[in-house]
């Protein structure tokens, strides 16, 4: 009985593209260790729920890049391989909602969005990803999944970008009230702050994300059928595919780099630092 072929294998003129998918998958496993461990007791919240379900997600897209699941010859395989890629997009936008509603209506986000509920939103997210695919595969449209997938991430950059903007807009005007009542609302100074840095953290994250995701979602567009193979060996399509990924690697170094609560966590659960 001959054995199916779900992967089609290693291409060696992919070799960046794998290193990066290695490297992410490190980088990966080592943030969602230290959300796990938690020795802060600061990683309870939805944000970090949000953050952690991005590194799963990403974690399953680096791991389906190095064993070709996204090439799969087998329809199955192929088409239920962007589960982990929609619900990481999706993922990235439901971030910008969260801190959107946390910096514009505070009061309202700690009364509305408590971790059970960032939970239950985090279990919508994958059941719409995978409804997704199979749709695809139960109407015989599996052909259009790539239409869908890019138009899918030209909207949640679209999205996103004006969720941040607005972010922005809001945490300023908190940020220009505080400085006008002096040193008498000290806390809320502290939460604007804190509330700034990570909201300056996650837009470097999103606009990582379009710039290593919008060249190949312009390419996937513009790309004529049946091309399919030539595509596959063409250099400039190993560069986009590598630039692609690096975006589902890099997250938590940034993370590490910009946030003192993680760059500590790593320290105390890796290091043995107290």
């Amino acid at each position: 009985m001959a054995v199916p072929n779900i992967f089609v294998g290693f291409n060696t003129m992919y070799w960046s593209l794998y290193a990066v998918c290695i490297a992410g998958a490190i980088s990966q496993m080592v943030l969602l260790i230290c959300l796990i461990r938690n020795p802060l007791k600061c990683f309870r919240n939805s944000s970090t729920y949000l953050v952690a379900n991005l590194a799963v997600c990403d974690l399953a897209v680096v791991l389906e890049m190095i064993f070709g699941m996204f090439n799969s010859l087998n329809l199955y395989v192929r088409s239920l391989s962007h589960t982990s890629f929609y619900a990481s997009i999706l993922t990235i936008l439901s971030i910008a909602v969260d801190r959107y509603v946390m910096v514009a209506y505070p009061i309202k986000h700690r009364l509305l969005v408590s971790g059970k509920k960032a939970g239950i939103w985090i279990v919508f997210i994958w059941i719409a990803s995978v409804a997704s695919p199979f749709y695809h595969i139960l109407t015989g449209t599996s052909n259009g999944i790539s239409e869908f997938k890019y138009g899918l991430l030209a909207t949640v950059i679209v999205s996103t970008a004006f969720l941040y903007v607005l972010t922005c807009v809001s945490l300023k005007r908190q940020a220009k009230s505080l400085a006008n009542k002096g040193e008498k609302m000290h806390a809320d100074k502290i939460r604007v702050a804190n509330e700034e840095r990570f909201l300056k953290t996650v837009i470097i994250v999103a606009v990582i994300a379009v710039a290593s995701l919008t060249p190949a979602t312009i390419y996937g567009q513009v790309e004529q059928p049946g091309l399919d193979a030539k595509m596959e060996s063409n250099a400039l399509y190993c560069f986009l595919m590598t630039l692609l990924t690096l975006n589902f690697a890099i997250n938590p170094v940034i993370y590490f780099l910009r946030l003192k609560n993680y760059r500590k966590t790593l320290f105390i659960v890796f290091c043995c630092r107290k």
